[in-house]
C-alpha cells in the first residue's frame, strides 16, 4: 500500500517502510501475522495502523475505549437477515436432524482461515497506530477479541475501522491527533476513543473490504460470503440515524 509520501511493503510478519521520493527503506516493523492472505495494514495521510505483536502498553486506568451502549447496532438489512435466519433454523428443527444439518452447513459456511502460528494469543486483536512523521506510537490498544483481519482509515485519517477474522462486528475508533501521552510524564500511549461497534451478523464471515464514504458518514462492508452491509455513522461518535 502507498500514498504520495510512503510505500509500505507487507511481508508475513513484517512491514517495511519506504520513502516514495527516493525509495529509501526507513524502518522495518514486526507485526502479528495476518489470518487471511491480505496484509493487515492501513495507511492514512500521516498515520500507519497495523496488527501489533508487542505487549500491550495502554495504561490500565485508560477508559477511552468504552463505547456508548446506543452506538452498538446493525443495519436494518442485517436485522432482517438475522430474523430470517432464526425463523429458518426453527423450521429446520421441525424438519429433523437432516434439515438442521443442512441449514447449519449453509449458515456456518465460510472460507478457510489461515491460522496465525507461534504468536502469543494475548497479542491477537491488538492494533498499533504510528505517526510516520515523528515515528512515534500514537495508539496501542485492543481493537478486537480475535485476530484482526482488516484495518481501514477514513479519507481524513482521523477515523479507523477494524474487523476481526470472524467478521461478527466492526469497531470504529477516533485517532487522537493531540498525542496526549506525549504531554504527560507517562510514555504509555492511550487507547483511541471507541465510537461505534457495528454488528454484522451471527455467522462467521471473512471481511473482504471495509470502506468509508468520502464524507465519512457511511461505512460499507463486503464479505467473502457474498454479503454486503451499510452503516450510517458520525465522525464525532454521536448517534447516527
Amino acid at each position: 500500500t502507498c500514498n504520495r509520501h510512503w510505500m509500505i511493503v507487507c511481508l508475513k510478519n513484517q512491514l517495511v517502510l519506504h520513502r516514495m521520493h527516493d525509495m529509501t527503506s526507513v524502518q522495518t516493523l514486526s507485526t502479528y501475522p495476518s489470518p487471511t492472505p491480505q496484509g493487515v495494514v492501513a495507511l492514512g495521510p500521516r498515520w500507519l495502523a497495523y496488527a501489533s505483536n508487542q505487549p500491550l502498553r495502554t495504561a490500565p486506568e485508560d477508559a477511552s475505549n468504552v463505547t456508548d451502549p446506543y452506538n452498538t447496532y446493525g443495519s436494518a438489512y442485517l436485522d432482517l437477515g438475522v430474523a430470517a435466519a432464526s425463523t429458518a433454523a426453527s423450521g429446520a428443527v421441525a424438519l429433523g436432524g437432516l434439515g438442521l444439518r443442512t441449514l447449519n452447513s449453509y449458515l456456518g459456511s465460510s472460507p478457510p482461515i489461515v491460522q496465525a502460528q507461534e504468536q502469543p494469543q494475548e497479542y491477537a486483536g491488538q492494533v498499533m497506530v504510528r505517526d510516520l512523521e515523528s515515528q512515534s506510537v500514537v495508539h496501542h490498544f485492543k481493537a478486537q477479541e480475535g485476530p484482526v483481519s482488516i484495518i481501514r482509515f477514513d479519507p481524513s485519517g482521523l477515523l479507523l475501522a477494524t474487523a476481526a477474522v470472524d467478521g461478527h462486528n466492526i469497531n470504529v475508533f477516533q485517532v487522537d491527533t493531540s498525542h496526549p501521552h506525549a504531554k504527560t510524564k507517562s510514555s504509555v500511549p492511550r487507547a483511541p476513543k471507541h465510537l461505534y461497534k457495528l454488528v454484522r451478523g451471527m455467522t462467521s464471515a471473512i471481511v473482504d473490504d471495509l470502506t468509508f464514504s468520502s464524507d465519512a458518514r457511511w461505512i460499507s462492508v463486503t464479505t467473502r460470503s457474498r454479503t454486503a452491509h451499510l452503516y450510517a455513522i458520525n465522525g464525532d461518535g454521536s448517534h447516527a440515524t
